[in-house]
C-alpha cells in the first residue's frame, strides 16, 4: 500500500511535530480517513522528505511526529519549462495535470493571437491546486511553478534571453528539427518549449521567434492536439 504523501512548507531539519490544516487536513482525514499511528510521508515541495507517524486528529488539524528525513529527491537535469499558449475551456486543466505527472518543472500560460482570453486569478488558482495533486500522485517530493501569465511579448523576450545552458524552441506543425537532435552536445541546464493554441501560432508569430533565434521542432507527421503536444515534446 502506498504511504500518504502531503505537501507542508517544512525547513530543511522541521521540528518533531508537524501539522496538516486546510486541504491537506481534509485530505488526510476525510478523504484517506486517516487514523493515529498510521504513517505518511511529508514533503516540503523543494524536494526535502520526511516520515512521521500520525499522533492526533481533530475536526481543524492532524498532528504527526517526524521520525526522520528521507533521502532528498534531485532535481531533473535539464530543467524543463512549458510556455502554454492558452487553449479554450478547461484544456488547460489537462496540460497541467499531463506535464506534471511526466515531471515537469515550470509552467506559463501564454496568452497568443489565438488564444481566448487571459486567465483570472481563480484560473491560476486551479491550475496550481491541480499541479498539487499531479504531484501528489506522482510521488514528486518537488512542486512545479505554476507562473503568472504571460502576454506575447513576455513569453517572446523569455525565450531570446536563453543563454548557452538554456535551449528554446517552439513546436510547429510546419515542421523543424527533432527535438533531440537540437539537445546536441551541450550539457544544458533547462529547455524551454513553445506550444501553440487551437489553430496554431500565426504567421506573425512564428515570424517572431526566427527573428529572436528560436528554432521550431517537429512532433513527428501527425497533427496533435495541443493538450498533447507538450506531454510529446
Amino acid at each position: 500500500m502506498t504511504v500518504p504523501r502531503f505537501y507542508l512548507d517544512l525547513p530543511e531539519h522541521p521540528l518533531e511535530t508537524a501539522v496538516l490544516e486546510g486541504e491537506e487536513h481534509h485530505h488526510a482525514s476525510r478523504v484517506l480517513r486517516m487514523r493515529v499511528g498510521e504513517e505518511a510521508v511529508l514533503l516540503n515541495g523543494r524536494g526535502a522528505a520526511f516520515r512521521a507517524e500520525v499522533i492526533s486528529i481533530d475536526g481543524r488539524r492532524t498532528v504527526l511526529r517526524v521520525k526522520e528525513s528521507l533521502p532528498p529527491e534531485e532535481e531533473e537535469s535539464p530543467r524543463l519549462s512549458l510556455l502554454q499558449c492558452l487553449p479554450s475551456g478547461q484544456k488547460m486543466d489537462e496540460v497541467v495535470r499531463r506535464t506534471v505527472e511526466l515531471g515537469i518543472h515550470a509552467i506559463y500560460p501564454v496568452v497568443s493571437a489565438r488564444s481566448r482570453g487571459a486567465p483570472g486569478p481563480e484560473r491560476l488558482s486551479r491550475w496550481r491546486k491541480i499541479a498539487r495533486e499531479a504531484s501528489r500522485v506522482a510521488g514528486r517530493a518537488r512542486l512545479p511553478v505554476i507562473g503568472d501569465t504571460l502576454d506575447w511579448k513576455e513569453a517572446l523576450a523569455l525565450m531570446a534571453a536563453a543563454g548557452d545552458r538554456t535551449l528554446a524552441l517552439y513546436a510547429d506543425e510546419e515542421g523543424g528539427e527533432r527535438p533531440s537532435a537540437l539537445l546536441g552536445s551541450v550539457e544544458l541546464e533547462e529547455v524551454l518549449m513553445l506550444v501553440g493554441p487551437e489553430g496554431g501560432l500565426t504567421a506573425a508569430e512564428r515570424e517572431s521567434l526566427r527573428e529572436a533565434g528560436v528554432p521550431s521542432v517537429t512532433l513527428g507527421k501527425y497533427v496533435l492536439r495541443t493538450e498533447s503536444a507538450a506531454a510529446v515534446m
